[in-house]
């Protein structure tokens, strides 16, 4: 059962466009999606489509926002009409008309092998909204990075570290590497610091001998 889309027409699988859209993108964290309304105001199909069209159109850019990859849709118009809360009836009904909502959407193949649409513009909108996404976590991650650096020197020193080695960047640095790597989960008490500084000087010690 395919999507009954007039340029939807049947395509050898191996002969499809690969999707665009890599996977693994997750936008679950975005509890906003960039619009690009200059494009939606004055794009052929908001003008020419009738509201039934436009209304299903708008909910289907939504639910692709949730699906992987992300940005997509699934072909079936029996999974479509669900994720639009409407009768698959209608809804083939409605997509059979010259301007319905799935206009400009498009087949692909997927990394997985699997057949869904995409629609070239909301790829775009998915590209801005992964960069961004990317771009915020590096920012938060650089924040977080330079938040325990600046702690763990006090951190040494109450775990009954020596001043010259809170001082000792080079130390630090390794310190920081070594709580990440064996202690990511556990908050930087005392206890866990003198743990860390001792294993770290033990493996030097059998590194020397």
């Amino acid at each position: 059962m395919t999507v009954p889309r007039r340029n939807l027409h049947p395509v050898a699988v191996d002969a499809l466009p690969e999707c665009p859209i890599p996977a693994g993108i997750e936008l679950k964290s975005h509890y906003f999606m960039q619009f690009h309304h200059q494009y939606w105001g004055n794009c052929d199909f908001r003008q020419l489509a009738d509201r039934d069209s436009r209304c299903l159109a708008l909910e289907l850019i939504f639910a692709a926002q949730n699906q992987q990859p992300v940005g997509t849709l699934p072909e079936d118009p029996r999974i479509l009409a669900g994720l639009v809360n409407t009768p698959v009836d209608e809804f083939i009904r409605i997509c059979e008309r010259e301007y319905g909502p799935l206009w400009e959407w498009r087949r692909c193949l997927c990394e997985d092998g699997t057949v869904r649409l995409y629609h070239l513009e909301m790829h775009k909108w998915v590209q801005d909204a992964a960069k961004a996404t990317v771009s915020y976590n590096d920012k938060l991650e650089s924040e977080r990075e330079r938040k325990r650096l600046a702690q763990l020197p006090d951190q040494i020193v109450r775990a009954g570290g020596t001043k010259a080695m809170a001082e000792d960047h080079i130390y630090v640095l390794r310190l920081d590497q070594y709580l990440l790597e064996n202690h990511p989960k556990k908050q930087r008490r005392p206890n866990i610091v003198l743990d860390a500084m001792e294993q770290m000087e033990l493996a030097e010690i059998r590194a020397s001998g």
